[in-house]
């Protein structure tokens, strides 16, 4: 890319458009940190963000976070009747569930 270029000490340039750069530093100066520091807490949030919506999950969990799933999927149960023959008709409850799903969406 034209518009970056990294130094041997791993100090990055990066070129902005004239608008952007001044809006980053309105920014900046608001937040009373400077460019450079607004940036590297720009893209870290960005990686941040980025690789918790495409990074593979760990396969591997510990108590407290399996422990945490348990009540998040636990969350609504309890909460009005089931049928009581749910599990035999399992596939038949879930078709008419997708047919009326399909329904409200015309």
């Amino acid at each position: 890319m034209k518009n970056i270029s990294l130094s041997p000490d791993n100090e990055l340039t990066v070129r902005f458009p004239r608008e952007l750069r001044q809006h980053a530093q309105q920014i900046a100066v608001q937040q009373g940190e400077t460019l450079s520091d607004l940036v590297c807490r720009a893209v870290s949030s960005y990686l941040t963000a980025y690789s918790a919506k495409y990074q593979p999950a760990s396969q591997t969990m510990g108590p407290d976070e399996a422990r945490q799933l348990m009540q998040r999927l636990g969350q609504g149960l309890g909460e009005g009747m089931s049928p009581h023959n749910a599990a035999r008709h399992h596939d038949e409850y879930l078709c008419k569930k997708q047919v009326r799903h399909a329904e409200n969406i015309c």
